[in-house]
């Protein structure tokens, strides 16, 4: 599948795909790049040799959100304002949705819809001289991309609402204490990093994890009770599978497990 804005590496070998954002200066998100996001998400979701996604930014940074110099003319109208959020949309749904991990490789600045792209992920590793910026207030719009969501989920709202209605800038130092971030590592080295969780992901028993992203991602509305009776079923789903029974072999034979997502 050949794409014009993004371009998709997949190593069967280790079940890992890597999707990069590649459209020059900034990668900013506008109609093609919304649309090829979403089918090249939706490819990788059914393609059975991948067993976990990295999304990264080509060039100096992650994704600089909406491309206002394209966007302005349509957002003025608010039929085709509402048009251009449900196609971006999509592809939020889609990484929420996919049973595979999504781990975000942020080796630069994530502003606006960029940042909410990579909130959308299961995992975030950024390079030290990323940015994040909820850049919406400078120029009178609202998060989008499910960012108001995510960060309300992730640090309350008091928090939530200082970078959304102030727009600074946020470190990635910053971003990891609030827990936004997983892992910070040197410039450069956000890629190889979130690659190498990635195949250690793709490695893991498929079910299992796939079952931790949906309870993860359920329990912050859930009363006690019912994530309880929600884990319940989740285990009893995990515990019939080959993975499970691999898994305590190794343990009882004092081994590394090898999983095979069955």
């Amino acid at each position: 599948m050949a794409f014009e804005t993004i371009h998709v590496a997949k190593d069967d070998e280790a079940g890992v795909a890597t999707l990069t954002l590649d459209r020059p200066p900034r990668n900013a998100i506008e109609r093609k790049m919304a649309r090829e996001l979403e089918e090249a998400l939706s490819d990788l979701r059914d393609d059975e040799r991948v067993r976990a996604v990295v999304l990264t930014g080509a060039g100096a940074g992650f994704c600089a959100g909406g491309d206002l110099k394209l966007l302005a003319g349509e957002l003025a109208d608010p039929a085709a304002a509402r048009a251009f959020m449900r196609a971006c949309h999509r592809s939020i749904r889609a990484i929420a949705e996919m049973e595979k991990p999504v781990i975000a490789a942020v080796n630069g600045d994530a502003a606006g819809a960029g940042w909410s792209l990579a909130l959308a992920c299961d995992l975030i590793v950024a390079a030290r001289p990323a940015r994040f910026i909820m850049a919406f207030v400078k120029v009178g719009l609202v998060p989008d991309l499910g960012g108001a969501w995510y960060l309300t989920q992730l640090v309350g709202q008091h928090k939530a609402r200082e970078w959304m209605m102030l727009g600074e800038v946020v470190t990635a130092e910053e971003a990891a204490r609030f827990g936004v971030v997983n892992r910070v590592v040197d410039a450069g080295e956000a890629l190889p990093a979130a690659i190498s969780i990635a195949r250690q992901l793709a490695a893991g028993p498929r079910r299992a994890l796939a079952l931790m992203k949906g309870m993860a991602a359920r329990y912050g509305s859930m009363t006690l009770n019912a994530a309880l009776e929600d884990e319940a079923e989740a285990q009893a789903a995990a515990s019939q599978t080959e993975d499970f029974q691999e898994g305590v072999k190794a343990f009882q034979e004092k081994r590394s497990p090898v999983f095979k997502g069955k």
